[in-house]
């Protein structure tokens, strides 16, 4: 009985502790930001006038969390935001479709992710903006000729390394895209996004935490 009882006891409390790992350490951090003090210019954005922003993630999954950027104050429009696949060094798919969870009388819009949607460790994606549903034109700005980050570890970048970097029009809401031109800027933007732990981590967690059980039974 005793046997049994230590059984199911430590199986609980290995999935206690991967559980804990797994969900309630884990906090949103900014990624990426390049929201500083750059030359600033507009891009209109319209639904025969949207915007892709390549971006790379580092050495590390993540979960997306929210995607905040800067528009010139009035905004109008239907405001549209996602993140797109990369499909040979230009956006390929729709992953997910973003809320957009700010107030409409503001310049700065966040929009937040509710699939979760996980970005993979050392992968090329785009965030895209637009219009859409008959909205009027939004000015997104955008820092001009300016591919710097002010903080975190992801990077601006398509994947493709044989020519500068880019980013990409489409002129029919996401059907085709186009390049800007290599002199076409990165949206004001910042990602904040969650850290998922390695799975040797999750392993080593559970093993103190089944040891410290067994020297407590022992006791």
């Amino acid at each position: 009985m005793k046997i049994l009882l230590f059984s199911v006891c430590s199986k609980f409390i290995l999935a206690s502790g991967f559980t804990w790992l797994g969900i309630s350490s884990l906090q949103a951090a900014t990624v990426l930001d390049n929201r500083g003090s750059h030359t600033t210019a507009l891009v209109t954005l319209a639904p025969d006038s949207w915007h892709a922003v390549p971006i790379e993630v580092d050495g590390q999954s993540y979960e997306l969390a929210t995607i905040t950027v800067d528009f010139s104050d009035p905004v109008a429009g239907n405001l549209y935001a996602g993140i797109w696949s990369s499909s040979i060094f230009q956006p390929g798919s729709e992953i997910e479709t973003l809320l957009l969870v700010s107030g409409t009388g503001t310049a700065e819009k966040t929009f937040a992710s509710l699939a979760p949607t996980v970005l993979n460790a050392n992968t090329n994606y785009y965030v895209v903006f637009g219009v859409f549903n008959g909205g009027g034109d939004a000015f997104l700005q955008v820092n001009q000729q300016d591919f710097s980050i002010d903080q975190g570890g992801w990077t601006f970048n398509t994947g493709d390394n044989s020519v500068p970097q880019t980013t990409f029009r489409s002129v029919n809401e996401g059907a085709t895209w186009s390049s800007d031109g290599i002199t076409a800027s990165p949206a004001r933007i910042s990602i904040d996004a969650t850290a998922i732990p390695e799975p040797t981590t999750s392993v080593m967690l559970g093993v103190f935490v089944f040891a410290a059980f067994a020297r407590h039974r022992r006791a």
